[in-house]
């Protein structure tokens, strides 16, 4: 006769294994404290993963997933909240990855003493990258190097290692913001609460790309502050600043501008003109005026911004080698060409002397460089550097990253021009390829390729027909 607390499982629960047994049961008994007698998949009592190597790999990819999907309802473990050991730990990511392409209902367990911490912490930093740090499923660890072996294996040959880092980490955004509509729901009487809450909440839209949804959040959230703290206190200046990066976002200038320039003169006025907040908010509304052509202006701006950094951070600052970069490309943009090529290779060289050739700051600047040389004829050097820029963002960015998806075609364009049509083709069809996979067939990138294929095929039969 079946026991009565053993049954088809409704959720399945995943913990880091490093975690004490008796927190475990401790935050768990707190998160399911309304449904008791649910029955959950616990890896202790229902299999050993002792033994995980018992089982295929297609066996992991296939059945552990579709059991997964069928609970429909995963809970990950974090005891405590603020350590994101879990997402170090390769077999929980890989779980919190079945539950996400599951479609499974996810949540995080936590005991009534870090719900309460969490919910603060957030408040007063809504950021959750800064939280949980980077998930990097090809650093985590695992007790058995052979079971990390396997996962990355099934990771990398389904979605790739970029993707599914990013789905874990939109999964965890996403519960992050049911558990904030929740505390909003519960209407707390501190007006300071309210505000932290819309702020969390509109930062947290803005992650997931939902810019119209995080405009109208942040919006409220501006005028709560204005009402209870002042429109010069530092917080609300700070939600005005990132409203101005959401105006710019969504293609609202006039507005952005209008933003920017009221968070400069209040911060000038109460943190000084060479505070670093100061700075970067005149470093933002040079970018605005980049990006509306007003040239004059926005090359007097940066020049401003320059200054200050060199003087306050040093020559070598990443952001004052941003700044430096930002007015290279304005002389670009601006068809001063020579100017620009001056700036790029200055800040490519120091790039490479801070941060190393490798770093993607490094190699966005060397792309840069790479299309300037492109446009002044120089095709050969161009070549040079694309080819370099492509092995080393292979290398440090992986093939099916954006950046190396636009190396990859512009210098399929190079040698589409030089006549060097098979490497073409061979780098556009590969392109092409990871572009479909993570972008997908719509995505204009995608299309771009698509008609550049084209076009070389049409040269090719021009030639046969010679």
């Amino acid at each position: 006769e079946k026991h009565r607390d053993v049954g088809h499982a409704a959720i399945f629960i995943s913990h880091a294994w490093q975690y004490e047994f008796l927190n475990v049961v401790d935050a768990l008994q707190y998160h399911l404290r309304e449904t008791p007698n649910v029955i959950i998949w616990f890896d202790l009592f229902s299999m050993n993963q002792h033994n995980a190597n018992r089982w295929s790999q297609n066996w992991w990819n296939t059945t552990f997933m579709s059991e997964i999907k069928e609970m429909a309802h995963t809970v990950m473990v974090m005891s405590p909240w603020n350590d994101s050991l879990p997402y170090t730990r390769t077999w929980c990511i890989f779980e919190a990855y079945c539950a996400r392409v599951g479609k499974c209902k996810f949540e995080v367990a936590l005991n009534a003493k870090d719900r309460e911490q969490f919910v603060k912490d957030m408040e007063d930093n809504p950021n959750i990258e800064s939280m949980l740090g980077d998930i990097c499923v090809e650093k985590s660890e695992a007790h058995r190097q052979e079971d990390k072996e396997m996962i990355l294996k099934v990771l990398k040959e389904s979605v790739g290692f970029r993707s599914a880092n990013e789905i874990v980490f939109d999964q965890m955004r996403r519960w992050v913001i049911e558990m904030a509509k929740e505390e909003l729901e519960r209407g707390p009487e501190d007006e300071g609460r309210i505000w932290k809450l819309l702020h969390m909440l509109g930062t947290q839209f803005q992650g997931q790309g939902k810019l119209e949804l995080a405009r109208q959040l942040l919006e409220k959230c501006l005028q709560q502050q204005k009402d209870t703290l002042g429109s010069s206190h530092l917080h609300t200046l700070s939600t005005l600043q990132n409203l101005a990066d959401l105006y710019s976002k969504l293609g609202m200038y006039d507005k952005a501008k209008k933003a920017f320039e009221d968070v400069f003169q209040r911060r000038k006025a109460s943190l000084g003109a060479s505070h670093q907040d100061t700075i970067g908010t005149l470093h933002s509304l040079a970018a605005v005026h980049l990006v509306l052509r007003d040239y004059d202006e926005a090359e007097r701006l940066y020049k401003e911004v320059l200054a200050a950094r060199r003087s306050t951070l040093g020559q070598n600052h990443p952001l004052t080698l941003n700044t430096l970069n930002n007015l290279a490309a304005l002389y670009k943009d601006n068809d001063d060409y020579e100017e620009a090529k001056e700036l790029f290779e200055e800040v490519l060289q120091r790039r490479k002397n801070v941060l190393g050739e490798s770093h993607p700051k490094t190699l966005s600047t060397l792309h840069n460089l790479a299309s300037l040389y492109d446009y002044l004829g120089k095709q050969f050097e161009a070549k040079i550097m694309f080819e370099n820029c492509l092995s080393l963002q292979r290398e440090t960015l992986g093939d099916n990253h954006p950046e190396t998806l636009g190396t990859m075609n512009n210098l399929a364009v190079l040698y589409h021009k030089d006549g060097e049509l098979k490497k073409a083709a061979d780098l556009y069809e590969e392109c092409l390829k990871f572009q479909k996979a993570t972008l997908g067939e719509e995505h204009i990138d995608t299309l771009g390729t698509v008609q550049n294929l084209a076009l070389l095929y049409e040269n090719q039969n021009a030639l046969n027909e010679v």
